[in-house]
């Protein structure tokens, strides 16, 4: 049972309050907001806008953001375990050493994102788009990747359990460089 509903609002520059556990909101709008410091376990957001706010080290943990545009923001070192995106739009965001665990994103998009050096582990892709995404010596567990088009994204470098490159898209220079994860030797 969620704590408290806010709705509607549009947070510019500065949030009031820090404490947001099991807050759910609900048509706000975020502009230049720094979670850094917010309790954000068990919140959630259902058709909100950020656009460039700060989660960067974070903590979201059983968060959900449900129908939502996420924009120019920072997750660099931010940590999201067991949470959620259903219809989300997640463009031009930084998400060097963050970790997902037991994420799951469902029909969303995510576009020019950076993913550099992170850790993705044992999370559920249904429906989701990856457009010029860099996983630049990014670790991928146990994490399913079987009919995604990963074709225009950056792998360079990617470290992964097996089980990820099955059935994957790839492109043909994506493919010689996955097969040597394989041990595969190309002469």
């Amino acid at each position: 049972m969620l704590e408290e509903k806010i709705s509607h609002l549009t947070f510019c520059d500065s949030m009031d309050y820090d404490d947001f556990y099991a807050t759910e909101f609900e048509n706000c709008v975020f502009v230049n907001i720094s979670f850094q410091s917010c309790h954000l376990e068990k919140t959630s957001w259902n058709q909100c806008k950020f656009i460039n706010c700060d989660f960067s080290n974070c903590r979201l943990l059983n968060v959900c953001f449900y129908t939502c545009e996420i924009e120019s923001c920072k997750c660099q070192g931010t940590d999201f375990w067991d949470a959620f995106f259903k219809e989300c739009k997640i463009i031009d965001c930084n998400f060097t050493y963050a970790t997902l665990v037991n994420t799951e994103m469902r029909n969303t998009c995510l576009k020019h994102c950076n993913f550099t050096e992170s850790r993705i582990q044992t999370c559920i892709w249904k429906q989701v788009t990856f457009d010029e995404v860099s996983y630049q010596n990014a670790e991928w567990i146990s994490t399913s990747y079987a009919d995604i088009d990963m074709r225009t994204c950056n792998l360079n470098g990617l470290h992964v359990t097996t089980d990820c490159l099955l059935g994957m898209i790839v492109n043909p220079e994506q493919a010689c460089e996955l097969s040597k994860l394989l041990g595969i030797q190309i002469q």
